[in-house]
């Protein structure tokens, strides 16, 4: 902790002498989330300087999701997953949201969290984009030729970093269910990389799920082709 409240210092003193030794002009910060991040355009805010607030996740969420999937362990567990540690970082978000020119949240209930915590502030819900040109649906029959899949499958991919807040866990539990029909032809694929990765894989392994398989890591048109395959 003490280290990211140094880095986020070195980023305000690096900002400020940027400011002084060039004279430029800053019109606004863009601040992703994370609360010390933001606590730093805080203090470039009092320069003058507005701080816009990109709103991508729930620091409570993440607390909650962790400590539920077991994410959080030892004596730090607690401090965590405590109630009066969930109501101190709200009332921070409040303090911290209020003090932003404007927030940009990635979906609709960010957007309606952030205006139950300040709604004397401007904020907009605009969802995470995508590079067209890159990013396109692909030929099934062919995606599956190329992973060597049935072309008659059923096949459901995850794509993206393995994190509490994704629910996969839930999806597990929910396939393992499914799993009771012993399709061959029904297929999980979990593809990409995160600290709940071996959670997850024990999880499946508890549940005794036979019909998922964690791909790892993949470059974007391994991944694309994945997806290309998939029903859902």
């Amino acid at each position: 902790l003490i280290g990211k409240i140094r880095h986020e210092l070195n980023v305000v003193a690096l900002v400020k002498r940027i400011i002084r030794e060039t004279g430029c002009h800053v019109d606004f910060i863009y601040c992703r989330y994370r609360l010390l991040a933001m606590l730093s355009g805080v203090r470039l805010a009092k320069r003058g300087i507005p701080q816009f607030i990109e709103y991508n996740d729930s620091a409570t969420v993440q607390l909650q999701w962790g400590a539920r999937s077991g994410l959080w362990r030892g004596p730090g567990k607690w401090l965590r997953s405590n109630p009066l540690t969930i109501a101190l970082i709200r009332w921070t978000e409040a303090v911290l949201f209020r003090q932003a020119a404007g927030v940009i949240a990635i979906t609709t209930p960010l957007r309606n969290y952030v205006r139950s915590l300040a709604p004397e502030v401007p904020v907009v819900a605009i969802g995470n984009g995508s590079d067209p040109t890159t990013v396109r649906p692909l030929d099934k029959t062919e995606s599956r030729r190329q992973l060597g899949l049935d072309p008659e499958g059923r096949y459901f991919v995850h794509v993206g970093t393995l994190t509490c807040w994704d629910g996969l866990d839930r999806v597990l539990e929910a396939w393992a269910e499914l799993d009771d029909d012993q399709s061959p032809a029904r297929h999980l694929f979990i593809v990409g990389k995160g600290h709940e990765e071996e959670h997850l894989q024990r999880l499946a392994a508890d549940l005794h799920i036979t019909s998922v398989t964690f791909v790892g890591e993949l470059t974007r048109s391994q991944a694309l082709t994945y997806l290309g395959a998939a029903d859902a």
